[in-house]
């Protein structure tokens, strides 16, 4: 394999990656996520707390979607072709695989949001400028540069919508999250995690675990064991009416 050709498969797997999970994003949590809240919970379910903040990930979803195949059509390599000109069939093959996200909508949310920051950063890291020149079949390669930092900028924001909106107790516990009494609970949850990380990636999928409590010594308890221990990031900790609530990402070893 030759050096241009092992950054153009990089290149081309980050592009689908990023593309299949705005697809998702726009399709699952909208009609899986809003419409079926909306008729199947009832009136005790207080979800028009934070429907507009999900209308938002939505909207942006299909936003960042379109600017993703207005780079396409100037993209000259062979994968992007093919979902630039077969676009229809590889939406039919995404819904098809849908029913992997159906359950827990809202924790594949997460999951996805800290996922998006990470391969949009990771592909404007490693694309090569002056290569990508000859593939680039626009008048400014630099604008796909352009692209990419706009898109981080956008999922950056939506991480902290979502850290907001953890302030609703009907959001926690979409999200699976848990009411820890101790450290060592926090400990063995990141531990059942991790076991099963393996096959959350091979979804395409990163994991979390979050977690809940009215203790300031365990939220820096935890912190001060994530410090001596690999594969875990607090990505937010947030306190709402003097309750913590702490997500950590699990990342691969």
């Amino acid at each position: 394999m030759t050096k241009d050709s092992m950054w153009h498969s990089t290149l081309e797997d980050l592009l689908l990656r990023c593309y299949k999970t705005e697809v998702v994003g726009e399709y699952l949590y909208y009609n899986r996520g809003l419409l079926n809240l909306r008729t199947d919970e009832g009136k005790d379910f207080n979800f028009y707390d934070f429907s507009d903040s999900i209308i938002k990930l939505v909207e942006d979803s299909k936003e960042h979607r379109l600017m993703l195949e207005e780079a396409f059509n100037k993209i000259d390599l062979p994968l992007v072709r093919y979902i630039t000109n077969e676009k229809e069939n590889v939406y039919n093959l995404y819904f098809a695989e849908m029913e992997i996200y159906n359950e827990g909508i809202f924790i594949n949310l997460l999951r996805n949001e800290n996922m998006m920051v990470d391969l949009y950063k990771e592909m404007r890291k490693k694309l090569p400028q002056k290569e990508f020149g000859k593939i680039w079949n626009g008048s400014d390669p630099s604008m796909f540069l352009k692209t990419l930092d706009s898109l981080i900028e956008s999922e950056e924001d939506h991480q902290d919508i979502i850290a907001d909106m953890f302030g609703y107790d009907e959001f926690t516990g979409l999200v699976g999250a848990f009411k820890a009494d101790s450290v060592e609970d926090v400990m063995e949850e990141i531990k059942a995690t991790k076991a099963k990380l393996e096959d959350s990636i091979l979804n395409g999928i990163r994991d979390i675990v979050v977690f809940e409590t009215d203790s300031n010594e365990i939220v820096e308890g935890v912190k001060k064991e994530i410090e001596r221990s690999n594969g875990v990031d607090i990505k937010k900790s947030s306190k709402f009416n003097g309750r913590h609530v702490v997500e950590l990402d699990i990342l691969p070893s």
